[in-house]
């Protein structure tokens, strides 16, 4: 069953203002860029279509999108740009802008089609016009994201995989954030005794010299259950604390709501890095230590 979703905001649109870049090889409204801000698009979130489109001699005041998959499922979304491109309405042909947040339901390929209406001075009527229809196809992503490691470690910590996800919160209404690393053997808590140990970094602002958090688990030797604190890197002052747990003898979980990261954050990149001490000798050809992934870090959009 198809559903169709209304938004009318002129909030959405990127207010940097443009001179007017008259095209004498259109005389109607015309879109000249789509594209997702963050591709792969995953379902289950907001996803940012970018739009930006103008008319050479009037002014752009609605951007209309419409998505749907293989079973005639989607959506619709209309947006009211309020010529805040030029408010002043002293510029017509101004480009506008627009950040249109699009929901996908689940994954696969679906199609979407974006048209742009202009107005003179946004006020419809008979000056109002339409832009060709802009079709794409794109293909959504499981949410669930994961990164595989290859067995190059010695002892029970080589890392084989972590994944990420979001999962509704067992203890409240808000969503938590999940992240599990694999191992390539079965291990037990008392592999993160002692000196050993595995820690989560975070990069919250894509600067790439500087890790914000550290997520340290450990082990409580006193009833060899496993816990998880959070710091601050910079300034070493605890945060708190994240629920650690062992779906199966392979894998930990750790979840944690997105608040023990930062207020109102949007995207972060993390990695893993483990440490089996215990195992002897450790030697630059055979190392007791792992990190996942080896080379670009993971990116978590909430």
């Amino acid at each position: 069953m198809k559903r169709w979703l209304s938004i009318l905001s002129g909030l959405l649109l990127l207010t940097t203002t443009v001179p007017a870049t008259a095209d004498p090889g259109h005389e109607r409204p015309k879109i000249t860029t789509l594209r997702f801000a963050h591709p792969p698009v995953k379902a289950g979130i907001d996803e940012v279509l970018i739009v930006t489109a103008h008319d050479p001699d009037s002014w752009i005041y609605e951007v209309q999108a419409r998505w749907e998959d293989e079973n005639h499922n989607g959506g619709a979304l209309f947006a009211n740009t309020f010529c805040l491109q030029d408010p002043d309405y002293s510029d017509p042909g101004t480009p506008a802008k627009l950040k249109l947040p699009v929901q996908f339901e689940h994954p696969g390929r679906y199609h979407v089609e974006v048209r742009a209406l202009s107005a003179y001075k946004c006020r419809g009527g008979s000056s109002e016009k339409s832009s060709r229809t802009v079709e794409m196809d794109v293909m959504v992503s499981d949410p669930l994201k994961t990164a595989t490691d290859p067995d190059d470690s010695l002892g029970v910590l080589d890392i084989s995989s972590i994944d990420q996800t979001q999962e509704p919160s067992e203890t409240s209404v808000t969503t938590e954030i999940v992240h599990r690393v694999t191992m390539f053997d079965s291990w037990g808590n008392d592999a993160l005794a002692g000196d050993s140990y595995m820690e989560m970094w975070f990069d919250l602002d894509s600067d790439p010299s500087t890790f914000e958090r550290v997520l340290t688990i450990d082990l409580d030797e006193q009833d060899g259950t496993l816990r998880a604190s959070m710091l601050d890197s910079n300034s070493g002052q605890g945060r708190g604390y994240a629920a650690v747990t062992r779906p199966d003898g392979n894998t930990l979980e750790v979840r944690m709501p997105p608040l023990l990261l930062k207020k109102g954050l949007r995207s972060y990149r993390w990695y893993v890095s483990v440490n089996d001490s215990a195992q002897a000798p450790c030697l630059p050809e055979d190392p007791c230590s792992d990190i996942a992934p080896d080379s670009a870090l993971m990116r978590h959009r909430l």
